[in-house]
């Protein structure tokens, strides 16, 4: 996992530097090393490696030290989430082809829906206070699949570090590799923008979904910690 943090610091810096000097990015990048240690060890229990949905919080995890240095340096919530979001289409982007279309396949796979049925499952047991909690869609006529979360772990860690305003961008990233994998999604609400739930519905593969940027043009995006602190 540390190595990925490596990784993302490079993609952090090449986003970091459209907009603060470089003495800042290289001060905030080697704190970030630090904080991320931290939280790293900080992790709630979830399950372990046997939670298959513990990548997307490691995942997000990467992104945490950055968001806590800048809100400490007073950027607006705005301009967090553009460099937050601009960081993850980066990564995805970035990802070869081949793997992507590799990745995309198997979103669509008998074995996927699956598990996505044994997860929901596991999930109603609410075994660990900051896990997923999520009912599994079968598929329709006009989806594939999907899945309705009711319980974000995601949103509550880092609801835990007071960095809620942000996660409304990290639910942006998922349009920014949904489209990169070349799929296409659709979702009208996320918990992270104040709605009741998250509805993924996957549709279909080999068909572009929209980039997730910018967020007024998302049907999820309320801006609800937005209004009177907005950068554009």
């Amino acid at each position: 996992m540390y190595g990925s943090f490596e990784l993302s610091l490079l993609f952090q810096r090449r986003i970091l530097a459209r907009s603060f000097t470089d003495a800042k990015v290289r001060s905030w990048l080697k704190e970030a090393r630090g904080i991320y240690k931290e939280l790293r060890s900080e992790l709630p229990e979830i399950g372990g490696r046997r939670n298959k949905m513990r990548p997307f919080l490691t995942s997000s995890l990467l992104l945490m030290p950055i968001a806590l240095i800048l809100k400490r340096e007073g950027v607006p919530i705005r301009k967090v989430g553009e460099i937050l979001y601009g960081i993850a289409a980066l990564a995805f982007n970035s990802t070869p082809l081949f793997a992507r279309k590799t990745q995309a396949t198997r979103l669509f796979s008998e074995k996927e829906s699956s598990s996505w049925m044994e997860i929901s499952v596991k999930s109603k047991e609410r075994k660990f206070e900051g896990d997923w909690v999520l009912e599994f869609i079968g598929g329709e006529s006009s989806f594939h699949h999907g899945y309705d979360v009711t319980e974000c772990a995601i949103l509550k860690y880092w609801k835990s570090h007071e960095l809620e305003e942000f996660v409304p961008y990290l639910c942006l990233t998922d349009w920014a590799k949904w489209n990169a994998l070349g799929i296409e999604v659709r979702r009208e609400g996320t918990l992270a923008n104040g709605c009741a739930k998250c509805d993924f519905r996957f549709i279909r593969p080999g068909c572009m979904t929209p980039t997730g940027w910018p967020p007024e043009t998302m049907p999820e995006w309320t801006g609800c910690f937005d209004r009177g602190s907005m950068e554009k």
